[in-house]
C-alpha cells in the first residue's frame, strides 16, 4: 500500500473514534409528543384535539388526546392567544392523574436533567424553547407539568408565584397548636 492510501485510512479511523467518542448535548424539551411551544399553530391543534373552546381573554383551550407519562396517563391541554389559524402554542399542562409521584419524579429529571429550582413538590426547568414548572404531587393528588412559551413572562410569573405559595408551609394558626 503506498503513502497517500494509508494516510487516509488512518485518517479515516481517527475521524471515526472521534466521531463515536463525542457525546451530544441533551435535546432541549419544548413540547410532548406531538405538542411544541411557540411552534404547534392552532390550525394544526385545532385538527389533532377533541375540541377547542374559548377561555378568558380571548384566548382558546383544546383538549388532546391522553398520552403516557412516565408509564401513566396523563390529560393534555392546550392554551393558544386566540382562534387565528398561525396562532402558536403558548402553554401545554399536563394532568397525571393519581399520580405516582416516584415515578414521575425519576422520569423528569432523566428526561430533562437537574431542575434549575426544586422547592418541595415544585420543579423548574428553565430552557431556550419552554419554561417547565412541575407539581410533584400538586394539592389535588395529582402531578401538573406545564410547558410555557418563555416569551409568556407574565404567565411564568404567574406560574413561580403558584409553585412558591404551595411550596412554603402555612403558618399554624391559633386553633391548630393543640
Amino acid at each position: 500500500m503506498t503513502a497517500k492510501p494509508l494516510n487516509l485510512l488512518i485518517g479515516l479511523a481517527l475521524c471515526a473514534g472521534l466521531a463515536t467518542s463525542c457525546k451530544r448535548p441533551k435535546a432541549e424539551y419544548d413540547g410532548i409528543k406531538g405538542f411544541r411551544v411557540g411552534k404547534t399553530t392552532f390550525k394544526r391543534a385545532a385538527a389533532r384535539s377533541k375540541a377547542c373552546f374559548p377561555v378568558e381573554d380571548g384566548a382558546k383551550r383544546c383538549l388532546a388526546r391522553a398520552r403516557k407519562l412516565a408509564g401513566q396517563k396523563a390529560l393534555v391541554n392546550l392554551y393558544f392567544p386566540s382562534d387565528k389559524p398561525d396562532a402558536r402554542l403558548e402553554e401545554i399542562w399536563v394532568t397525571v392523574q393519581r399520580c405516582k409521584v416516584a415515578k414521575t419524579m425519576k422520569w423528569m429529571k432523566k428526561t430533562f436533567g437537574k431542575p434549575t429550582k426544586e422547592t418541595g413538590p415544585a420543579l423548574v426547568w428553565k430552557g431556550k424553547h419552554a419554561f417547565i414548572a412541575a407539581q410533584v404531587p400538586a394539592p389535588d393528588g395529582d402531578c401538573q407539568l406545564h410547558f410555557v412559551n418563555p416569551k409568556s413572562t407574565n404567565r411564568i410569573t404567574k406560574l413561580g408565584e403558584k409553585l412558591d405559595e404551595q411550596a412554603t408551609p402555612k403558618p399554624k394558626s391559633k386553633g391548630d397548636e393543640k
